[in-house]
């Protein structure tokens, strides 16, 4: 009987032993999804929460300084001379000098004609099927998503929440499929890093849903997946699972965050291949080139030296359109323009002059055929 009861006290003993060094293990495994390492200057800054994802090392991409106006790191063949002739027609907001009305317009690639497109609207994306578009309209505390036909007629309202005060709704993209929108909510206020702002998705009842903090949220080509730009770098949201990655962070060379704001404009190809980066104070556009998204993989394409703002990819990713401008000794955005270069040299082939219209007034957010 001793016997017995030395065994099962044994027993017990062993199973409280493993299940301890499992409990502890767990807490190891736990400690192993470390948040974003910011620098101690940098301690004070809004920062998103420690991600459901480890950050692959591959994410990490150093920014060094150079001198040159272009630089191109090649990792494709490509020759300009056999790229497809340009065409489609791209869409930009803008207002005239004087005027205090918001239009889209539509410019001619081949024309290099401007005309309007749509009254009192702004940041315009076309469906994939061509078929419609979604907008928006309204100012500051009182803006509203709608969606409209190819031709900017039969237009509906998406959402219905009210803003509050100095906060508008902007960029709605859609989904693949149509079937929904993601937005930003856009806060005028704050230090303009990402995270100040707001990611939300809706269905084309507006049934509204907050997704997370960022800025210029951008669907993968399947629609699995959402791009995202926070404050440390651009995210990849899992629309499944809620998993949040980190999988883009730039620094500079002395390995300091090249920090997500406000005034960074990202945007993708339509095949999902090439991402493109503005970054307005550093005066640099990059160019990204997605080797895969399971896992997520990119290399760097290009830098290029410019004061760049929205942009936008022709439907067959071989030329990227930028708004861009010079800024002068005082500081100010002068000398507003067009700019469309082709991918592979990332050579301007062409800018269109856009200085009658204000420089502070102006989205770049659509090419179509």
């Amino acid at each position: 009987m001793k016997s017995k009861q030395t065994f099962w006290i044994t027993l017990i003993l062993v199973l409280l032993i493993l299940g301890g060094i499992s409990f502890y293990s767990l807490k190891k495994i736990e400690k192993k999804v470390t948040p974003v390492e910011i620098p101690v200057k940098e301690k004070e800054l809004i920062i998103p929460p420690i991600t459901t994802k480890e950050t692959s090392p591959e994410a990490v991409t150093v920014i060094t300084k150079t001198e040159k106006k272009v630089e191109v790191f090649p990792l494709e063949e490509c020759d300009p001379q056999k790229l497809p002739k340009m065409e489609g027609k791209i869409y930009l907001s803008l207002m005239k000098k004087g005027e205090k009305e918001i239009n889209i317009y539509q410019f001619d690639v081949e024309k290099k004609e401007l005309r309007k497109f749509l009254s009192n609207a702004f940041v315009v994306n076309f469906s994939r099927d061509g078929e419609r578009v979604v907008f928006v309209s309204g100012e500051p505390g009182n803006s509203q998503i709608f969606i409209a036909d190819s031709d900017g007629k039969n237009i509906q309202q998406v959402t219905k929440s009210k803003d509050e005060e100095g906060v508008m709704k902007t960029r709605p993209i859609f989904s693949p499929d149509g079937n929904e929108i993601v937005f930003t909510r856009m806060k005028m206020r704050g230090d303009f890093l990402a995270d100040e702002w707001d990611v939300f998705i809706s269905d084309l009842k507006g049934n509204e849903r907050f997704l997370t903090s960022g800025i210029m949220p951008t669907f993968s080509s399947d629609g699995k997946y959402i791009l995202i730009l926070k404050s440390p770098g651009i995210y990849l949201l899992n629309l499944k699972t809620n998993e949040l990655e980190r999988v883009i962070e730039l620094r500079d060379e002395n390995n300091k965050l090249i920090l997500g704001q406000v005034n960074m404009m990202l945007s993708l190809s339509k095949d999902g291949k090439k991402l493109a980066l503005t970054h307005v104070d550093r005066g640099e556009i990059y160019l990204f080139h997605i080797t895969s998204w399971e896992p997520f993989r990119y290399k760097l394409k290009g830098i290029i030296k410019s004061v760049g703002f929205w942009n936008t990819f022709s439907p067959d990713g071989n030329y990227l359109a930028i708004q861009t401008a010079d800024i002068s000794e005082e500081g100010e955005t002068i000398n507003p323009r067009l700019s469309v270069l082709e991918t592979c040299t990332l050579k301007e082939v062409f800018s269109f002059d856009l200085g009658d219209y204000e420089p502070y007034e102006m989205w770049l957010t659509e090419w179509v055929k």
